[in-house]
Protein backbone atom coordinates (compact mmCIF):
# COMPACT_ATOMS: atom_id res chain seq x y z
CA UNK A 1 0.00 0.00 0.00
CA UNK A 2 3.02 2.23 0.78
CA UNK A 3 3.76 4.62 3.43
CA UNK A 4 0.64 6.78 4.24
CA UNK A 5 0.53 9.86 3.97
CA UNK A 6 0.86 9.70 -0.23
CA UNK A 7 1.68 12.51 -2.50
CA UNK A 8 0.18 10.47 -5.42
CA UNK A 9 -2.62 9.43 -3.88
CA UNK A 10 -3.71 12.73 -2.03
CA UNK A 11 -3.31 14.90 -4.96
CA UNK A 12 -5.26 12.39 -7.05
CA UNK A 13 -8.54 13.43 -5.47
CA UNK A 14 -10.50 16.24 -7.58
CA UNK A 15 -11.68 18.35 -4.37
CA UNK A 16 -8.10 18.44 -3.45
CA UNK A 17 -6.80 19.72 -6.53
CA UNK A 18 -9.67 22.86 -6.65
CA UNK A 19 -8.64 23.25 -2.96
CA UNK A 20 -4.68 23.91 -4.03
CA UNK A 21 -5.56 25.80 -6.93
CA UNK A 22 -7.52 28.34 -4.86
CA UNK A 23 -4.55 28.30 -2.56
CA UNK A 24 -2.92 29.30 -5.23
CA UNK A 25 -4.99 32.71 -5.94
CA UNK A 26 -4.85 33.16 -2.06
CA UNK A 27 -4.60 31.99 1.44
CA UNK A 28 -8.13 30.47 2.87
CA UNK A 29 -9.36 30.59 6.19
CA UNK A 30 -9.82 27.72 8.61
CA UNK A 31 -14.15 27.67 7.69
CA UNK A 32 -13.32 28.15 3.71
CA UNK A 33 -10.73 25.54 3.84
CA UNK A 34 -12.76 23.08 5.69
CA UNK A 35 -15.72 23.70 3.03
CA UNK A 36 -13.72 23.25 0.35
CA UNK A 37 -12.50 20.08 1.46
CA UNK A 38 -16.09 18.50 2.75
CA UNK A 39 -15.68 15.79 0.64
CA UNK A 40 -12.08 14.42 1.46
CA UNK A 41 -12.29 13.48 5.29
CA UNK A 42 -8.36 13.71 5.83
CA UNK A 43 -6.99 15.35 2.90
CA UNK A 44 -6.28 18.75 5.33
CA UNK A 45 -4.20 16.63 7.27
CA UNK A 46 -2.36 14.76 5.00
CA UNK A 47 -1.71 18.04 3.04
CA UNK A 48 0.01 19.42 6.24
CA UNK A 49 1.91 15.97 6.49
CA UNK A 50 2.93 16.25 3.52
CA UNK A 51 4.30 19.97 3.63
CA UNK A 52 2.24 20.77 0.40
CA UNK A 53 0.24 23.64 2.78
CA UNK A 54 0.94 25.27 5.78
CA UNK A 55 -1.05 27.32 8.55
CA UNK A 56 -0.08 30.95 9.38
CA UNK A 57 -2.40 32.47 11.50
CA UNK A 58 -5.10 30.84 10.96
CA UNK A 59 -5.27 30.47 7.39
CA UNK A 60 -3.84 28.54 4.96
CA UNK A 61 -1.25 28.83 2.49
CA UNK A 62 -0.15 26.83 -1.01
CA UNK A 63 3.75 25.58 0.64
CA UNK A 64 4.80 24.04 -2.58
CA UNK A 65 5.75 24.99 -6.55
CA UNK A 66 1.87 24.42 -8.40
CA UNK A 67 1.79 25.77 -11.59
CA UNK A 68 -1.50 27.10 -12.39
CA UNK A 69 -2.26 27.80 -16.46
CA UNK A 70 -1.16 31.34 -15.90
CA UNK A 71 2.18 30.62 -14.33
CA UNK A 72 2.92 28.16 -17.09
CA UNK A 73 2.24 31.41 -19.57
CA UNK A 74 4.37 33.53 -18.07
CA UNK A 75 7.22 30.75 -17.46
CA UNK A 76 7.40 30.35 -21.36
CA UNK A 77 6.75 33.84 -22.34
CA UNK A 78 9.82 34.83 -19.76
CA UNK A 79 12.25 32.13 -20.29
CA UNK A 80 12.56 32.20 -24.05
CA UNK A 81 15.19 34.86 -24.42
CA UNK A 82 16.66 33.35 -21.51
CA UNK A 83 17.01 29.62 -23.75
CA UNK A 84 18.25 32.22 -26.63
CA UNK A 85 20.59 33.61 -24.48
CA UNK A 86 21.73 30.26 -23.29
CA UNK A 87 21.93 28.39 -26.77
CA UNK A 88 23.84 31.32 -27.48
CA UNK A 89 26.49 30.61 -25.59
CA UNK A 90 26.42 27.22 -26.51
CA UNK A 91 26.96 27.91 -30.02
CA UNK A 92 30.05 30.11 -29.11
CA UNK A 93 31.46 26.82 -28.11
CA UNK A 94 30.42 25.13 -31.57
CA UNK A 95 33.79 24.48 -32.72
CA UNK A 96 34.79 22.89 -29.96
CA UNK A 97 31.91 20.78 -30.05
CA UNK A 98 32.12 19.95 -33.22
CA UNK A 99 35.34 18.74 -32.63
CA UNK A 100 34.84 16.58 -29.42
CA UNK A 101 31.56 14.95 -31.89
CA UNK A 102 33.89 14.44 -34.50
CA UNK A 103 35.54 11.43 -32.26
CA UNK A 104 32.18 9.26 -33.50
CA UNK A 105 33.64 7.34 -36.25
CA UNK A 106 30.38 5.70 -37.72
CA UNK A 107 29.10 6.02 -41.57
CA UNK A 108 25.49 7.31 -41.95
CA UNK A 109 24.68 8.29 -38.54
CA UNK A 110 23.93 12.44 -38.85
CA UNK A 111 26.09 14.10 -36.53
CA UNK A 112 23.43 16.27 -35.68
CA UNK A 113 21.35 13.37 -34.22
CA UNK A 114 24.52 12.52 -32.04
CA UNK A 115 24.76 16.53 -30.88
CA UNK A 116 20.87 16.26 -30.12
CA UNK A 117 21.33 13.20 -27.78
CA UNK A 118 24.70 13.85 -26.29
CA UNK A 119 24.61 17.62 -25.65
CA UNK A 120 20.89 18.06 -25.38
CA UNK A 121 19.90 15.25 -23.34
CA UNK A 122 23.07 13.97 -21.67
CA UNK A 123 24.12 17.56 -20.90
CA UNK A 124 21.51 20.01 -21.01
CA UNK A 125 18.96 17.64 -19.45
CA UNK A 126 20.70 14.61 -17.29
CA UNK A 127 24.05 17.09 -16.27
CA UNK A 128 21.53 20.25 -16.03
CA UNK A 129 19.86 18.78 -12.96
CA UNK A 130 23.04 17.82 -11.17
CA UNK A 131 24.53 21.15 -12.04
CA UNK A 132 21.36 23.15 -10.76
CA UNK A 133 21.34 20.95 -7.61
CA UNK A 134 24.56 21.15 -6.70
CA UNK A 135 24.98 24.96 -7.37
CA UNK A 136 22.14 25.32 -5.04
CA UNK A 137 19.96 26.85 -7.95
CA UNK A 138 17.42 24.01 -7.72
CA UNK A 139 16.36 22.32 -4.53
CA UNK A 140 15.81 18.36 -5.31
CA UNK A 141 15.75 16.87 -2.03
CA UNK A 142 13.39 17.30 1.48
CA UNK A 143 12.31 14.57 3.84
CA UNK A 144 8.59 13.98 3.71
CA UNK A 145 6.58 10.99 5.12
CA UNK A 146 6.56 9.07 1.69
CA UNK A 147 10.15 9.73 0.94
CA UNK A 148 12.84 12.16 0.25
CA UNK A 149 11.60 14.53 -2.82
CA UNK A 150 10.89 18.03 -3.86
CA UNK A 151 7.29 17.82 -5.22
CA UNK A 152 5.49 20.37 -8.26
CA UNK A 153 2.38 19.69 -9.89
CA UNK A 154 0.71 21.60 -13.40
CA UNK A 155 -2.79 22.43 -13.71
CA UNK A 156 -3.85 21.06 -16.56
CA UNK A 157 -3.46 23.09 -19.83
CA UNK A 158 -3.96 22.95 -23.81
CA UNK A 159 -0.42 24.15 -24.28
CA UNK A 160 1.56 22.65 -26.92
CA UNK A 161 4.83 20.80 -25.93
CA UNK A 162 5.71 20.35 -29.49
CA UNK A 163 9.43 21.69 -29.71
CA UNK A 164 9.60 21.61 -26.00
CA UNK A 165 12.44 19.00 -25.81
CA UNK A 166 12.99 18.30 -22.44
CA UNK A 167 11.93 14.48 -21.74
CA UNK A 168 13.96 11.35 -21.83
CA UNK A 169 12.84 7.30 -21.65
CA UNK A 170 15.11 5.09 -20.29
CA UNK A 171 15.24 1.32 -20.37
CA UNK A 172 17.91 -1.08 -19.44
CA UNK A 173 17.90 -4.65 -20.89
CA UNK A 174 20.86 -6.90 -19.16
CA UNK A 175 23.41 -4.21 -19.15
CA UNK A 176 22.57 -2.89 -22.40
CA UNK A 177 20.04 1.06 -22.45
CA UNK A 178 17.79 2.59 -24.72
CA UNK A 179 16.86 6.13 -24.32
CA UNK A 180 13.88 7.90 -26.42
CA UNK A 181 15.22 11.83 -25.81
CA UNK A 182 12.36 14.52 -27.51
CA UNK A 183 9.10 16.89 -26.64
CA UNK A 184 5.63 14.99 -24.76
CA UNK A 185 3.77 16.24 -27.92
CA UNK A 186 4.44 12.95 -29.54
CA UNK A 187 4.17 9.29 -29.26
CA UNK A 188 6.90 7.60 -28.26
CA UNK A 189 8.44 4.45 -29.69
CA UNK A 190 8.47 1.20 -27.19
CA UNK A 191 9.85 -2.05 -28.88
CA UNK A 192 7.55 -5.15 -27.73
CA UNK A 193 9.81 -6.58 -24.98
CA UNK A 194 10.35 -9.76 -26.38
CA UNK A 195 12.21 -8.08 -28.93
CA UNK A 196 14.01 -5.52 -27.69
CA UNK A 197 17.64 -7.04 -25.96
CA UNK A 198 17.70 -9.07 -29.24
CA UNK A 199 17.61 -5.65 -30.92
CA UNK A 200 20.22 -3.92 -28.67
CA UNK A 201 22.53 -6.68 -29.38
CA UNK A 202 22.01 -6.22 -32.88
CA UNK A 203 22.64 -2.70 -32.36
CA UNK A 204 25.75 -2.70 -30.30
CA UNK A 205 27.00 -4.99 -32.90
CA UNK A 206 26.34 -3.33 -35.76
CA UNK A 207 28.78 -0.61 -33.77
CA UNK A 208 31.88 -2.03 -34.72
CA UNK A 209 30.69 -1.91 -39.00
CA UNK A 210 28.35 -2.44 -41.65
CA UNK A 211 27.47 -6.35 -41.83
CA UNK A 212 25.86 -8.79 -43.47
CA UNK A 213 23.40 -11.38 -41.91
CA UNK A 214 25.72 -14.01 -41.77
CA UNK A 215 28.16 -11.77 -40.37
CA UNK A 216 26.16 -11.43 -37.44
CA UNK A 217 25.39 -14.54 -37.42
CA UNK A 218 29.11 -15.79 -37.29
CA UNK A 219 31.01 -13.10 -36.14
CA UNK A 220 29.07 -11.31 -33.44
CA UNK A 221 27.90 -14.67 -31.84
CA UNK A 222 23.54 -13.53 -32.87
CA UNK A 223 21.14 -16.35 -33.81
CA UNK A 224 21.11 -15.37 -37.77
CA UNK A 225 17.63 -16.58 -38.08
CA UNK A 226 16.25 -14.04 -35.36
CA UNK A 227 18.23 -11.48 -36.85
CA UNK A 228 17.04 -11.90 -40.03
CA UNK A 229 13.25 -11.52 -38.43
CA UNK A 230 14.44 -8.46 -36.56
CA UNK A 231 16.15 -6.85 -39.24
CA UNK A 232 12.66 -5.76 -41.26
CA UNK A 233 11.08 -4.17 -37.90
CA UNK A 234 14.89 -2.77 -37.18
CA UNK A 235 14.77 -1.06 -40.47
CA UNK A 236 11.26 0.47 -40.52
CA UNK A 237 11.87 1.92 -36.94
CA UNK A 238 14.95 4.03 -39.11
CA UNK A 239 17.58 2.42 -37.23
CA UNK A 240 19.16 0.53 -39.28
CA UNK A 241 19.93 0.86 -43.16
CA UNK A 242 20.81 -1.25 -46.06
CA UNK A 243 22.75 -1.52 -48.85
CA UNK A 244 24.01 -4.59 -51.28
CA UNK A 245 22.73 -6.92 -47.99
CA UNK A 246 25.22 -5.54 -45.69
CA UNK A 247 23.35 -3.29 -42.43
CA UNK A 248 24.40 -0.06 -40.88
CA UNK A 249 23.38 2.07 -38.52
CA UNK A 250 21.39 5.12 -38.80
CA UNK A 251 21.04 6.54 -35.00
CA UNK A 252 23.22 6.95 -32.76
CA UNK A 253 25.08 3.62 -31.03
CA UNK A 254 27.58 4.01 -28.34
CA UNK A 255 30.61 1.76 -27.12
CA UNK A 256 32.44 1.93 -24.17
CA UNK A 257 35.01 3.59 -27.14
CA UNK A 258 32.70 6.67 -27.24
CA UNK A 259 33.07 7.31 -23.42
CA UNK A 260 36.02 9.98 -24.01
CA UNK A 261 33.79 11.71 -26.95
CA UNK A 262 30.50 11.74 -24.72
CA UNK A 263 32.34 13.60 -21.63
CA UNK A 264 34.07 16.19 -23.61
CA UNK A 265 30.99 17.16 -24.91
CA UNK A 266 29.52 16.82 -21.43
CA UNK A 267 32.28 19.09 -19.73
CA UNK A 268 31.56 21.71 -22.01
CA UNK A 269 27.97 21.40 -21.68
CA UNK A 270 28.67 21.77 -17.70
CA UNK A 271 30.98 24.55 -18.04
CA UNK A 272 28.62 27.07 -20.13
CA UNK A 273 25.52 25.93 -18.47
CA UNK A 274 27.68 26.91 -15.10
CA UNK A 275 28.52 29.88 -16.22
CA UNK A 276 25.60 30.91 -17.74
CA UNK A 277 23.56 30.02 -14.57
CA UNK A 278 26.21 32.34 -12.53
CA UNK A 279 25.60 35.16 -14.80
CA UNK A 280 21.66 34.93 -15.29
CA UNK A 281 20.15 33.24 -12.56
CA UNK A 282 19.48 36.13 -10.51
CA UNK A 283 17.67 38.03 -13.02
CA UNK A 284 15.19 34.63 -14.18
CA UNK A 285 14.56 34.78 -10.29
CA UNK A 286 13.31 38.15 -10.37
CA UNK A 287 11.65 38.11 -13.65
CA UNK A 288 9.59 34.77 -12.03
CA UNK A 289 8.46 36.17 -8.30
CA UNK A 290 5.40 36.89 -9.81
CA UNK A 291 4.36 32.87 -9.78
CA UNK A 292 1.86 31.55 -7.54
CA UNK A 293 4.43 29.82 -5.45
CA UNK A 294 6.60 32.76 -4.89
CA UNK A 295 3.32 34.68 -4.22
CA UNK A 296 2.86 32.46 -1.40
CA UNK A 297 6.12 32.59 0.47
CA UNK A 298 7.85 29.56 -1.33
CA UNK A 299 11.27 29.31 -2.43
CA UNK A 300 12.32 29.71 -5.65
CA UNK A 301 14.82 26.98 -5.42
CA UNK A 302 11.62 24.41 -4.93
CA UNK A 303 9.96 25.13 -8.06
CA UNK A 304 13.28 25.31 -10.76
CA UNK A 305 12.96 21.95 -11.37
CA UNK A 306 10.23 22.95 -13.86
CA UNK A 307 11.75 26.22 -14.91
CA UNK A 308 14.77 24.27 -15.66
CA UNK A 309 13.10 22.18 -18.09
CA UNK A 310 11.40 24.91 -19.78
CA UNK A 311 14.26 26.63 -20.14
CA UNK A 312 16.97 23.68 -21.70
CA UNK A 313 13.51 22.62 -23.34
CA UNK A 314 13.66 25.91 -25.27
CA UNK A 315 17.28 26.01 -25.87
CA UNK A 316 17.15 23.12 -27.49
CA UNK A 317 14.30 24.00 -29.36
CA UNK A 318 16.44 26.88 -30.47
CA UNK A 319 19.61 24.98 -31.41
CA UNK A 320 17.09 22.65 -33.80
CA UNK A 321 16.91 25.93 -35.25
CA UNK A 322 20.37 26.77 -35.69
CA UNK A 323 21.03 23.22 -37.14
CA UNK A 324 23.61 22.46 -34.39
CA UNK A 325 20.76 19.46 -33.76
CA UNK A 326 18.81 17.78 -35.94
CA UNK A 327 15.13 18.34 -36.27
CA UNK A 328 13.24 15.51 -34.77
CA UNK A 329 10.19 16.46 -37.30
CA UNK A 330 12.21 16.36 -40.27
CA UNK A 331 10.05 15.06 -43.30
CA UNK A 332 12.03 11.82 -44.03
CA UNK A 333 12.09 10.74 -39.99
CA UNK A 334 9.51 7.68 -39.65
CA UNK A 335 8.68 8.52 -36.05
CA UNK A 336 8.73 12.36 -34.89
CA UNK A 337 9.26 14.04 -31.83
CA UNK A 338 12.23 12.22 -30.42
CA UNK A 339 15.58 10.68 -31.51
CA UNK A 340 17.15 7.16 -30.11
CA UNK A 341 20.21 6.04 -28.84
CA UNK A 342 21.81 2.64 -27.41
CA UNK A 343 24.43 2.44 -25.40
CA UNK A 344 26.32 -0.35 -23.06
CA UNK A 345 27.35 1.52 -20.41
CA UNK A 346 25.87 3.42 -17.20
CA UNK A 347 25.81 6.53 -19.15
CA UNK A 348 23.90 8.38 -16.85
CA UNK A 349 26.16 10.11 -13.99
Amino acid sequence: MGKSPNYFRTMSGLPVQKFLLELAKEPLSESAAAKALADAPGALKDLLALGLIRKEEGRYHLNFALFTVSDQKRIRETVRPHAESLARALDARKGELLGALAAYDVPGVDRRDLAFIVLGCMSLDWDGLVVTSEQGYRAATRPRPDGNYVPHAEESSSLSLRGLYWGSQTSDENGLWLTNFGDYACKRLTPPSEFTDPMLRIMMALREGSASLDDLGRSKGLDRSAVATLMPILQAYGWVGEEAGRFRLRIPVLSRRDEPMVNNVRAIGRQVMSAWLKQHYSQLQRELGDLSYSRSGVRFQEGFTMIWHYLFGMTNERLVATGLFADPYDTDRAFKGFLTVVYNWDIHH
